[in-house]
């Protein structure tokens, strides 16, 4: 069940994770020093729009609502991949949204009947010759 007072303890958790007093995080989501107090003292519900606006700035929003990392609803594989391509230049992330998109799209029943093949071990990619 959704509690309050559990938010407004991870709202205050999330904005000293990023070194900032309440003006400062307040001004993020829209909302001044009285405001945000409010929040953190679970006095005021947080509304939508200011919920937004802290996710556009990079706050954890999933985890302020539900105490569960945005990184934990995916799989390991897709968070790693998520992780990575935010770490990557504008331009290499936008090449490899198209590689995944083009990947996503390949019928699986259709890999593997060529003389080579690409296959996983352990992260490391090999290639085996059929016979």
């Amino acid at each position: 069940m959704v509690n309050l007072v559990e938010i407004a303890g991870r709202l205050k958790e999330e904005r000293k994770a990023r070194g900032q007093n309440q003006a400062e995080f307040g001004a993020l989501g829209g909302v001044g020093l009285q405001t945000q107090s409010r929040y953190e003292k679970a006095d005021t519900e947080p509304g939508a729009l200011y919920l937004a606006r802290l996710a556009e700035s990079g706050v954890d929003v999933v985890f302020v609502l539900t105490g569960r990392r945005g990184g934990e609803l995916m799989s390991p594989e897709t968070s790693r991949a998520a992780s990575a391509l935010e770490r990557m230049p504008q331009q290499l992330r936008e090449a490899m949204v198209v590689i995944l998109d083009a990947g996503a799209s390949i019928d699986p029943e259709k890999i593997g009947h060529g003389k080579s093949r690409p296959t996983l071990h352990d992260g490391r990619t090999s290639f085996k010759s059929e016979e």
